[in-house]
């Protein structure tokens, strides 16, 4: 294919095939081969395609709205994207698919292919990574999240927008009412509907799946427990690609070791390869063109206990937790108080007061789970960095440093990250990580679990993977629930000064 003169013009042994089928096309001589000219526009290319025919959407005319330029990768993602009704987007996490789709989605709004689109997230990207990203990227459109009570959801799904986002456990309540103009549907994370025996959470996502609807599925580990988790988003999306029953395929990517112990057969991975297709992948090592060190942000929610200690604290600057009295002095100690309400682990009057923080811990999960290789979670609380050890450990190989582990302990650790299997996930006091150590092996992930407010320690601890020798981009992932901790992450990449955050904040009260 070539583009003359805004014509897409093909070498074809059969032109009337397309002739009869594709408004504007007309039989040109090319090079003194039989050729047709098409109009180089979406529509035609669509046809084109139709035919079987290598016919890329024509991105020539479309802007990239947005502060950011697009990646060459991102750029393969979004066409790849808006050539297929149906597609999984497989990309690593931090190689830049929220735009890329999103770019998608507004590029078939803008040839009027669909009309509205409706993108189903983890609560903790709601805002910090969708409505972030539609705000920056596309001023004249209008978005709406819902969230909040059943009756705030429905309101907004009633106004006027082009995006709607809402959590994966919010389907349940907006599918019923959803409008009929909704054409396209982005499933960020789309293994968690891995489980087709969920009915409240697969079937009303599967309900939204009607055939005149575009579906694009979105994740960079499909399969993050075992083969079989292929199967139910698989069926969500393509059930035309595999007929079969859930046995069926099991039996066929699995095999038996006891009565409850399975494990991957052999070549399962192409099984589960021809089963979410179409499909692109861009592995974040592959994404030359990306930058060192990537940013991401994730919302959590506060729990009820912190959210009452959280607000006494910033607006008296004094809270009674449990009968212990806490107290900030000034705008340093309250900033560290604020901090310690939002993890859940409060210091005061010599004690440790332990909060509920489940949510916190549902979004460290998440990622946990969406990301590739090794983890290295930071804590920078010592209360909170044990409560979390614990709560991990159940279900996750790790391990944990802080002040209190000996050298010779700590070394090991470090030795077994680096060259071992496991641990896989790595909780640390940031302080704890000598300038010089290098963790960076099998490891380019780094979770901040809350913000530490010392920008030398934070750029320390970032520094043990983003160092010469790594070989993939290194992603950072900051969880916070409150705006201080929002502000802090801020002033850390800013290089701001902590008071005049802090101060900025007590002001808002």
């Amino acid at each position: 294919m070539r583009v003359l003169n805004g014509y897409a013009v093909f070498t074809v042994e059969d032109p009337d095939a397309i002739l009869a089928v594709v408004p504007g096309a007309r039989v040109a001589p090319f090079k003194g081969q039989t050729a047709v000219a098409v109009p180089h526009s979406f529509e035609c290319m669509q046809l084109m395609r139709n035919l079987g025919l290598d016919a890329p959407a024509p991105l020539d005319t479309y802007t990239f709205p947005g502060r950011f330029k697009p990646f060459e990768h991102q750029k393969d993602t979004m066409r790849f994207a808006v050539e297929h009704k149906r597609a999984f987007i497989l990309n690593g996490m931090g190689t830049g698919k929220t735009a890329a789709t999103a770019w998608g989605a507004d590029y078939l709004m803008t040839e009027k292919v669909i009309r509205r689109c409706l993108i189903v997230a983890p609560l903790s990207c709601l805002e910090r990574v969708w409505a972030d990203a539609l705000y920056t990227m596309f001023p004249r459109r209008k978005f709406v999240v819902l969230h909040g009570s059943r009756q705030q959801r429905l309101d907004a799904l009633k106004g006027d927008w082009d995006f709607a986002i809402v959590n994966h456990h919010g389907v349940q309540i907006v599918e019923p009412h959803l409008p009929d103009d909704v054409d396209l549907l982005i499933f960020d994370e789309i293994a968690v509907f891995r489980n087709q025996r969920a009915k409240t959470l697969w079937g009303a996502a599967k309900k939204l799946v009607t055939p005149e609807r575009w579906a694009w599925g979105l994740t960079g580990t499909p399969t993050p427990n075992a083969p079989t988790d292929a199967y139910a988003q698989s069926k969500l999306l393509v059930p035309e690609r595999y007929t079969g029953s859930f046995t069926r395929f099991k039996m066929d990517t699995m095999l038996g070791i006891t009565q409850f112990k399975w494990v991957p057969r052999a070549g399962a991975e192409k099984m589960v390869d021809s089963i979410l297709q179409p499909s692109i992948r861009y592995a974040l090592e592959d994404c030359i063109d990306l930058p060192e060190t990537i940013y991401c942000e994730r919302s959590a929610e506060l729990s009820k206990e912190q959210r009452d200690a959280y607000e006494r604290l910033r607006k008296e600057c004094v809270a009674e937790v449990r009968g212990v009295e806490v107290t900030a002095v000034n705008a340093a100690v309250l900033m560290g108080k604020l901090i310690q309400a939002s993890v859940g682990c409060v210091y005061g009057a010599g004690e440790t007061i332990e909060l509920d923080f489940g949510p916190r811990l549902a979004v460290i999960e998440e990622v946990i789970e969406e990301a590739d290789g090794k983890l290295i979670i930071f804590m920078p609380l010592t209360g909170a960095l044990h409560a979390l050890y614990h709560k991990l450990k159940k279900h996750h190989s790790c391990e944990v440093v802080d002040g209190g582990t000996s050298l010779g302990k700590r070394n090991q650790i470090f030795l077994d990250f680096n060259d071992k299997a496991e641990p896989r996930i790595l909780i640390a006091n940031p302080a704890c990580m000598n300038h010089g150590l290098s963790l960076h092996k099998r490891c380019h992930n780094i979770v901040w679990a809350t913000a530490t407010t010392s920008h030398d320690t934070y750029c320390q601890a970032n520094a043990r993977t983003v160092r010469p020798g790594q070989k993939h981009s290194t992603v950072i992932t900051h969880i916070a629930a409150t705006p201080v901790e929002h502000k802090v992450y801020r002033a850390l990449i800013e290089r701001g000064k902590f008071q005049d955050t802090v101060l900025e904040l007590v002001k808002e009260k």
